[in-house]
C-alpha cells in the first residue's frame, strides 16, 4: 500500500515538472577502488551517526570505485553493509547503504541511500546498477 502511494506520487511529481539533464558521464572512467582507512573510518562515520546506537555498529562488505571525470576531476562511490541494534537492543540485521566522496570534498563520505524496510531493494538495486553489486 505504501510502496503504492510512494509510486503514484513519483509518478505524478514527475508529470508536472521536468527534469534538468545531468552530467554528462559518457567519457567518465570506473577502476575497482580498494578504500584507504581514512575513508574506511569516514564512511563509518557517516552511517554510525544515522544509528540509534552508533557503538553497536558492525560494517561488512565494503565494494568501491573511483570514478575518474573529464578535467581530473575524481569521486569515489561506496557501498556495503551496517548492522546495529535498535531501540530495543536486538540487532537489526544487515542494512545496505550507499554514498560518495564527491570530488569537491573528497575527504567527506555523503550517504546517498540506507536500506531499512521497504528502500532496502531500491539500495541494492543501485548499487548494482553502479557495478558494486551487494551480495544477498
Amino acid at each position: 500500500m505504501m510502496r503504492g502511494a510512494l509510486a503514484l506520487a513519483v509518478l505524478m511529481a514527475g508529470g508536472c515538472a521536468t527534469t534538468p539533464p545531468g552530467p554528462d558521464t559518457t567519457r567518465w572512467m570506473y577502476e575497482p577502488h580498494a578504500l584507504t582507512s581514512q575513508q574506511s573510518a569516514a564512511v563509518q562515520s557517516a552511517v554510525s551517526s544515522q544509528l540509534k546506537d552508533p557503538e553497536s555498529a558492525r560494517y561488512t562488505d565494503f565494494r568501491a570505485r573511483k570514478v575518474i571525470m573529464p578535467g581530473g576531476k575524481v569521486a569515489y562511490q561506496v557501498c556495503g553493509y551496517v548492522n546495529s541494534k535498535n531501540s530495543f537492543g536486538g540487532y537489526v540485521g544487515k542494512t545496505p547503504f550507499a554514498g560518495a566522496f564527491p570530488w569537491s570534498q573528497p575527504e567527506r563520505f555523503v550517504i546517498t541511500g540506507v536500506g531499512q524496510d521497504w528502500q532496502r531493494t531500491g539500495v541494492m538495486e543501485g548499487c548494482a546498477q553502479l557495478g558494486l553489486p551487494l551480495p544477498a
